[in-house]
């Protein structure tokens, strides 16, 4: 008899062992998926804040229908802006964002070559016309990358306009794959 109570206290606390083993690994599930969650959350709210109504409505040249800024604006590697033969200075894009917005930062994704702009500037306006200059920044030529650039304006303007004044050598043009533009947070 002793030994059946015996056995019914080990089986008793071996059940009670699996039970806190189960009981840890639902709180490490639970955890993980919490920090998914969050994660996902995070990444959706910020992907929220680009500005995909914009649209490049000119460009100072562009090798053909091909190449217009317009494919600036698709956000895609696959397709780019690329100027006019011979035109590697002083090239433009103007985007219009279809209302006044407040930008915290543009995006821009540079071919890896040296067509890739280098010496950048970022206007922005009310108007198409009388921009002001509200950043200088130099891209790098890093194929498939990113490059963010903070922006310090503090109001709101419709249109914005990339000025890239140079390339970092190629004599033949200057291209670009995509540019986004990111809300500012908090309401500004």
């Amino acid at each position: 008899r002793s030994v059946l109570v015996l056995q019914a206290a080990v089986r008793r606390l071996k059940a009670l062992r699996k039970v806190d083993v189960i009981k840890s690994e639902v709180e490490c599930i639970t955890l993980i998926q919490a920090s998914f969650r969050s994660w996902r959350g995070k990444r959706k709210a910020y992907s929220r804040l680009f500005v995909l109504e914009a649209t490049a409505i000119y460009s100072s040249s562009q090798l053909d229908g091909q190449f217009s800024a317009y494919r600036t604006s698709d956000f895609t590697e696959s397709s780019f802006w690329c100027s006019k033969t011979g035109e590697t200075e002083a090239q433009d894009i103007t985007y219009d964002l279809a209302c006044p917005e407040g930008i915290q930062s543009v995006q821009l994704l540079a071919p890896g070559d040296t067509s890739a702009p280098h010496e950048c500037s970022l206007y922005c306006s009310a108007k198409t016309t009388g921009f002001t200059r509200v950043l200088d920044f130099e891209l790098r030529p890093d194929k498939g990358r990113w490059q963010t650039f903070r922006v310090y304006f503090p109001g709101r303007a419709r249109y914005w306009k990339l000025t890239m004044h140079n390339n970092h050598g190629s004599t033949t043009n200057m291209s670009l794959h995509a540019c986004i533009f990111v809300r500012a947070q908090g309401g500004m």
